[in-house]
């Protein structure tokens, strides 16, 4: 046999090969993936997320300061607030606010006893409440902020409050 013809010899055998595997692929056996343990996402995204309690600037007399504005109530960096148990919270009306009120359901995430309204007061604030060592870790707090502004306007919003 001439070395020229052992390749066409081998040409039907090879194209059959080629064809098979375009037609039908190679695949190895598949292996079901593992599935991952679920993870409460809210958990795993606060993993990492702080409260302005641990923060050098925070000063238990002052608290945390959430600001009431008169365009959208509360801006988007305070739709859900992570506050920790200990943590001193109140809400301040910008100038152009007259009056608000913060409403929360029973529970609420701060020591008792329970408030269902916090009004502001002539200072244009409401007092500082303080956030319950019982309050559940990472569950999401909604309350509802009603507000008027000074050119007369009213509305509310449902941000949240989150202890850790």
């Amino acid at each position: 046999m001439a070395r020229n013809e052992l390749p066409q010899k081998w040409f039907p055998g090879i194209g059959l090969i080629s064809v098979m595997i375009l037609l039908f692929g190679c695949s190895r056996p598949s292996v079901a993936p593992q599935s991952e343990p679920k993870v409460n996402n809210l958990h795993y995204v606060l993993q990492n997320i702080d409260c302005n309690m641990h923060s050098k600037n925070y000063h238990s007399e002052q608290g945390t300061e959430i600001i009431v504005n008169s365009t959208t109530g509360i801006s988007l960096e305070d739709e859900v607030v992570v506050v920790c148990a200990g943590e001193n919270l109140h809400w301040k009306g910008a100038s152009d606010v007259s009056s608000f009120e913060v409403k929360f359901q029973n529970p609420w995430p701060f020591k008792p006893p329970f408030k269902a309204s916090l009004p502001s007061n002539s200072q244009n604030s409401t007092a500082n409440q303080q956030v319950d060592s019982d309050a559940i870790n990472g569950q999401m707090y909604k309350y509802t902020i009603y507000v008027k502004t000074t050119a007369g306007k009213e509305f509310h919003r449902d941000p949240h409050v989150i202890p850790m």
